[in-house]
């Protein structure tokens, strides 16, 4: 027998298991290409989460950037110090993600972060910081701790809400490769479609990730008037608990009690740039903690619009009865409460210059300056439960008042438009026996401001304009953002950034 004889079959092994790699190496790579599109194959359960780190002030105060924290020498209070990343770390990116989702940014370690480390050197430049618990200004820099951004977990979209079997998944997923119209179907039922005041997290032209709320949906008309958001001609609806998630808290505001009444004044107070110097009737648009370069109170913006919670106790065996005054740019609206029959009652009365027909100022007004106003009555359903919370808000041009957080009863003014350029100092007080309030808390709601291109000579000025800004109609398919910090945010008031389109919108975080 020759030697080709015995090579030939050795040559068609060779052949043949050279033919097998080649066609399990074209199995596997096609396997692996199936699972890489179709990851909820091998994650039968949830498809996990998404964990941000915030890297941006643009939201404060719901989800803060990174800051410095200090303690006051004077009233022993900690407070956060912001500061801002200089412009080409932070035109990077507004969140940076820990799970592999492109188009991130370091993080802001202080030990190897540009904008970590220029954030230190102008704290050393830094001659001293003012409380904004007490107004002690001369609290010293030395000592202070870093704290990166707020952390910021969302699910990932389309997850799966049950276990599944295993082949029930994979003939999903072959039916989701082979059958366009099942794929398109697919895709449209788990898209993320959010609804307004939703924050979402999405790529803007630039491939940034960035963290905004929702404000105008697609087809709408939006322009902002007196640092109200107005949609169609009218300012949309927003629950009383929806407005405390985007409010922030007042810490220096005083509650004056006299005789007969408690005062909630004092609340346009600023401090700035870790000096004594204040400025009086307005009140910065961002949260009320310091900045390292002064940011945080500059522009300065009028806020009209405010939430007091507080409870009252009633005298033993009576019944609880109370009555609050709350300031309006052009009125006082007097909101009486009675358990006894189970009613909410709004009289309203106008106001000249701050003052009423009589002269009387809003500070000195009571029951009886309001006994010949009509009043507009609401009959309270439900249980009306013992030691409860109460609020009373100015909320959207209307009264809103509340029971351990649940409305009760809304009042629309329908002074939302007022041209009035009043910044609200003395926003509420509580008529009655003031030794029954206590645990009194404040909050201001957002103001919103118009805006230019950033950089600009006259973004400083049409940022912290008043009167109604331009009208933009959305198109179809897209959605307009608006930061929360409105002076520290770029968003859809700026032409570079504009609408944004729902393809673009990776995750809604849920409410908080």
């Amino acid at each position: 027998m020759s030697v080709r004889s015995h090579r030939e079959p050795a040559r068609k092994r060779a052949l043949a298991v050279a033919c097998a790699a080649g066609m399990l190496a074209c199995l596997g790579a096609l396997t692996t290409a199936f699972l890489w599109r179709n990851p909820d194959v091998w994650d039968g359960a949830a498809r996990g989460e998404v964990v941000f780190r915030v890297q941006s002030r643009s939201m404060e105060p719901e989800y803060r950037g990174p800051q410095f924290w200090q303690t006051c020498p004077n009233c022993r209070a900690s407070f956060a110090v912001a500061f801002d990343a200089p412009p080409t770390v932070a035109a990077n990116s507004e969140l940076v993600e820990t799970d592999g989702i492109s188009g991130a940014t370091e993080g802001l370690d202080p030990q190897t972060s540009r904008a970590a480390q220029e954030a230190a050197r102008i704290v050393e430049k830094t001659r001293a910081l003012t409380c904004p618990h007490c107004g002690y200004d001369r609290a010293p820099v030395a000592g202070m701790r870093f704290e990166n951004g707020a952390t910021v977990t969302a699910a990932r979209p389309g997850a799966e809400t049950g276990p599944d079997s295993f082949w029930r998944r994979v003939q999903r997923a072959l039916r989701r490769e082979t059958d366009p119209e099942f794929r398109a179907r697919e895709a449209a039922e788990s898209a993320e479609r959010p609804e307004r005041w939703d924050v979402v997290v999405f790529r803007d032209a630039l491939g940034r990730l960035t963290l905004k709320r929702v404000v105008g949906l697609p087809g709408e008309r939006v322009a902002i008037c007196n640092g109200d958001l107005v949609v169609d001609g009218r300012t949309p609806y927003r629950s009383l608990k929806g407005a405390l998630g985007m409010a922030a808290p007042i810490p220096n505001v005083e509650f004056r009690r006299s005789d007969r009444r408690v005062d909630a004044v004092g609340v346009v107070r600023v401090w700035q740039d870790g000096a004594s110097k204040t400025l009086t009737n307005a009140f910065s648009n961002e949260s009320s903690t310091p900045c390292l370069n002064g940011t945080n109170v500059a522009p300065v913006e009028l806020v009209r619009d405010f939430i007091l919670n507080f409870n009252w106790y009633a005298d033993d065996g009576a019944t609880t009865k109370f009555a609050a005054l709350a300031r309006r740019p052009e009125s006082a609206c007097l909101l009486e409460f009675n358990e006894a029959d189970r009613s909410v009652v709004l009289r309203v009365k106008p106001l000249f210059n701050g003052a009423a027909s009589s002269g009387k100022p809003f500070a000195s007004l009571d029951e009886t300056d309001f006994a010949n106003e009509p009043g507009r009555r609401v009959e309270l359903d439900g249980e009306l439960p013992q030691n409860a919370r109460f609020s009373v808000a100015t909320l959207d041009g209307s009264i809103r008042f509340a029971i351990n957080g649940e409305e009760r009863a809304r009042f629309e003014l329908d002074d939302w438009n007022s041209t009035a350029a009043v910044a609200i100092d003395e926003p509420f007080a509580l008529l009655g026996d003031v030794a029954r309030a206590a645990n009194l808390a404040l909050f201001r709601d957002l103001h919103y401001s118009n805006a230019s291109e950033p950089l600009t000579a006259e973004s400083a000025r049409e940022r912290t304009e008043t009167l109604a800004g331009r009208e933009t109609q959305i198109p179809p398919g897209r959605y307009f953002m608006l930061g929360d910090n409105s002076p520290a945010s770029v968003d859809s008031r700026f032409d570079a950034i504009g609408t944004v389109d729902g393809a673009d919108i990776l995750f809604v975080l849920p409410q908080r």
